[in-house]
């Protein structure tokens, strides 16, 4: 050491101390100086307590947390101009060195020796009051904080910024702090800061605060022997706040007896430390923290807030402060705000706290990365969900993709679940890397995303087509992708009147009308993509689009009752498809054509019906790969003799359709051949039988996820119920199977069950029942044109005029 004075504080020193306090320390007199005063977080609290104006205070606090930030980041933090900071940073800066001078001169004479400044030893504040959740972390960390004679435990605490990781390691060290009484240690390492603290002002630190009196070593190596000494045979409890990566805190590990808890948001490991990584906190947690802070949410106002939040503790804290404090603002006005992701960062901003600022605590993670990082970060951004990398790789335009997403894991700026392989990010991260995209950057991003949802669905569909196919496998891909393709089809149709547009949107739509078989309410939620779709496949004179969204509209028309709508679009859709030769599209719209005359009714519908049934078996006999469709003809053709009054007949079909589905072992073949056989065994009176095969058909559409099957089988069940005598167990089973349906959107089985609900609650003479079901089906049979509205319509009449029971068994 240099044992004189250094020079008086300038300008520049101040700047030095405040944003690059490494570089100030290099010179041997100030470090010296520096050291006297208690090191540079006491030095930090003295500068705090100078008499400066509020502004200059405010101005002070932004730029020693956020030491080495970018003048745009102080500018946002601030509120102001970059203009404005410069000039107000000078004035700040030349304010402190008068300060700073004046202070140094009235201690310079001050009476008597000069005593070394000793911070306290027990300097860990008490966690937030409101501190939520946690409790199953808090256990774990109470058991792993033990002290042992052969080893210091060594716990890191990791995670995105903002999600209270240092919150978490207070609340630890409260609950142990009683094994750890010689102190309790705070350590401030900055490392997500521009201006981090080495590891060398960190072990002087602490050598200062047990060895006042002694000198410091300068080495590294030797900080640590002096480091190591101070806390021998001591018990402390070290928690180092924010740790930049392992070599910052490596020369930090106490011996035995003691104890380090390290905060980070990059993940690291080091010999013996075990590695806590925090997670979000679930709704409930969320919506308690919410509401201990502001008790005007209401609940569902809590669960809205905690989920455009993002369930960020820090998200959580400032939104609910910014509600406290502006008792004015409106809970639905700021939620509005907050839905919108041009506005959510700013809005979990408050003015008056430096702490509550989500957008700087993420900007800190973002300007740690490396550029090519943060570019991977930024097109990232576009991308809606978790996602695959196969998704992403045709996303990002990057010379290294695996290598920038697994710094970026490391930096815990995105996540990664191993389970299923997806990545995503937290939608404020997404939010913050959005807003550093320029617009056409954005665009062209976006135009990459949209298209690349296309390369998804071969394989989904190709799991769902297959021979013996896993169609759990293809429904469980579908979900994973869904999101994707709903901002695909949203993207393209709002470009559509673009020619790119276009192309994409009927390539969608198509894409789609193939993968929404999948499962059976699919249809309805797309089937206005499937009608856009064919709208601009018109305009585009593209046949072979047209006549498979044709197609897929008229099984939409089927299911919501239109049809004569459906007939239009199947007539259609065989017109193009004809003319494109596709024998195989035109056999299955022949097939479901045939449907159409089964749903429609009448004897003549049913003989037309069964006429195209047995042209299309034989036709599928040709094709490869169509015992399936042959299983599926198979069962309507027997629907098609049921409705004649041919039970026998119709249960031969069943059984041969059965054969086929154990054939190629087709599950939900398997559920539709066995549910239709349960249906004709009531019919046949053979109870036991049609029970039987209704809860094996029931069974197999519950484990495939099937809902309208499940719904159609259940009210099946019921009927078998009522039929034996079983009455509780049938009124159950119509309530669930119409409770299943309605949830679906299946107007025509929901109409159907209905229907037959009603007719079983008049055979048991519960009329008053009874009446609302059939009213309700019989309008919707109206509105369909149905085939049997007119039976039924006269049905109904008998029974609102009070007929006997017994007159009216015979048409039941």
């Amino acid at each position: 050491m240099s044992g004189h004075q250094p020079t008086q504080w300038t300008e520049d020193h101040v700047q030095l101390l405040l944003s690059n306090p490494r570089q100030l320390l290099e010179a041997d007199d100030w470090r010296e100086h520096i050291a006297a005063l208690g090191g540079i977080d006491a030095l930090y609290t003295a500068v705090r307590q100078l008499p400066i104006k509020e502004k200059q205070h405010t101005l002070l606090n932004v730029l020693i947390s956020y030491p080495g930030a970018s003048v745009d980041t102080y500018c946002d933090l601030l509120n102001v101009h970059r203009a404005t900071f410069h000039r107000h940073q000078r004035e700040l800066f030349r304010n402190l060195a008068t300060l700073l001078n004046a202070a140094r001169a009235a201690s310079a004479h001050a009476p008597g020796p000069r005593v070394h400044q000793r911070q306290a030893l027990h300097q860990l504040r008490t966690p937030s009051a409101d501190f939520q959740g946690r409790s199953d972390l808090l256990e774990t960390l109470k058991v792993a904080l033990q002290p042992a004679t052969d080893h210091a435990p060594i716990i890191g605490i990791q995670g995105m910024g903002g999600s209270g990781k240092t919150e978490l390691a207070l609340a630890a060290a409260q609950q142990v702090a009683a094994r750890y009484p010689d102190a309790q240690l705070m350590l401030a390492l900055h490392g997500s800061h521009a201006q981090w603290r080495t590891p060398e002002q960190l072990l002087q630190q602490v050598v200062q605060l047990f060895a006042p009196d002694e000198q410091q070593e300068q080495s590294r190596e030797a900080l640590e022997a002096q480091y190591r000494s101070c806390l021998h045979g001591k018990r402390v409890l070290i928690i180092a706040d924010d740790a930049r990566d392992a070599d910052q805190v490596r020369s930090l590990l106490p011996p035995s007896g003691s104890a380090m808890l390290i905060t980070s948001r990059q993940r690291f490991v080091l010999p013996g430390m075990a590695v806590i990584d925090i997670p979000l906190l679930d709704s409930a947690e969320s919506a308690a923290l919410l509401q201990t802070i502001c008790r005007r949410l209401q609940p569902a106002e809590a669960l809205e807030l905690a989920e455009r939040c993002g369930h960020l503790p820090l998200a959580l804290r400032t939104s609910a402060s910014i509600l406290v404090n502006n008792p004015a603002l409106p809970v639905a006005n700021y939620l509005q705000r907050l839905r919108d992701r041009h506005q959510v960062l700013g809005a979990l901003t408050d003015p008056d706290d430096r702490y509550l600022n989500v957008a700087a605590s993420l900007e800190l993670g973002y300007q740690a990365l490396e550029p090519a990082a943060q570019a991977v970060l930024r097109q990232l951004s576009v991308i809606i969900g978790d996602f695959s990398v196969k998704l992403a790789a045709q996303v990002v335009q990057s010379d290294d993709l695996y290598t920038q997403l697994y710094t970026l894991i490391r930096r815990t700026m995105i996540r990664y679940d191993a389970h299923s392989e997806r990545w995503w990010l937290h939608d404020l991260v997404r939010a913050l890397a959005q807003r550093k995209l320029e617009h056409a950057e954005s665009t062209a991003i976006t135009w990459r995303y949209a298209r690349a949802v296309l390369s998804l669905m071969p394989q989904i569909l190709d799991a769902h087509v297959d021979i013996g196919g896993n169609r759990e496998e293809s429904l469980r891909l579908f979900n994973s992708e869904r999101l994707h393709f709903d901002f695909a089809a949203e993207w393209a149709e709002a470009h559509s009147q673009q020619p790119d547009g276009a192309r994409l949107l009927v390539d969608i739509a198509v894409a789609m009308a193939n993968l929404s078989g999948i499962r059976q309410e699919y249809r309805y939620a797309y089937s206005r993509l499937m009608e856009r779709g064919l709208a601009v496949a018109e305009e585009l004179g593209d046949a072979a689009a047209s006549g498979e969204l044709h197609w897929r509209v008229g099984v939409n028309s089927i299911w919501t009752g239109d049809i004569d709508a459906a007939e239009q679009h199947f007539q259609a859709a065989l017109a193009a498809l004809a003319a494109e030769g596709s024998t195989s599209r035109v056999t299955h719209i022949r097939t479901d054509l045939a449907s159409l005359y089964v749903y429609r009714g009448g004897e003549q519908n049913y003989h037309q019906a069964i006429q195209l049934y047995q042209k299309a078996i034989a036709a599928y006999r040709t094709l490869d790969e169509s015992i399936s469709q042959e299983s599926l003809c198979l069962n309507n053709m027997g629907i098609a003799y049921a409705k004649l009054g041919q039970p026998e007949t119709a249960l031969e079909c069943y059984q041969q359709a059965l054969l086929l589905a154990e054939r190629i072992d087709d599950q939900m073949d398997r559920c539709r051949a066995l549910a239709n056989m349960g249906e004709t065994f009531i019919t046949l009176g053979q109870l036991d039988a049609a029970i039987t095969a209704c809860q094996q058909a029931a069974a197999i559409a519950e484990a495939e996820g099937h809902l309208q099957g499940s719904g159609i089988i259940t009210g099946y069940l019921a009927h078998a119920y009522m039929a034996s005598g079983a009455v509780e167990q049938g009124h159950a089973s119509y309530q669930q199977a119409l409770s299943i349906l309605a949830s679906i959107g299946d107007r025509w089985s929901e109409a159907d069950v209905r229907w037959k609900y009603g007719t079983q609650l008049v055979r048991f003479g519960n009329v008053e029942q009874a009446l609302p079901l059939l009213q309700a089906s019989l309008a919707y049979q109206a509105e369909t044109n149905h085939g049997d509205y007119a039976q039924n319509a006269e049905l109904l009449k008998r029974i609102e005029a009070g007929v006997p029971l017994a007159e009216l068994l015979a048409t039941l």
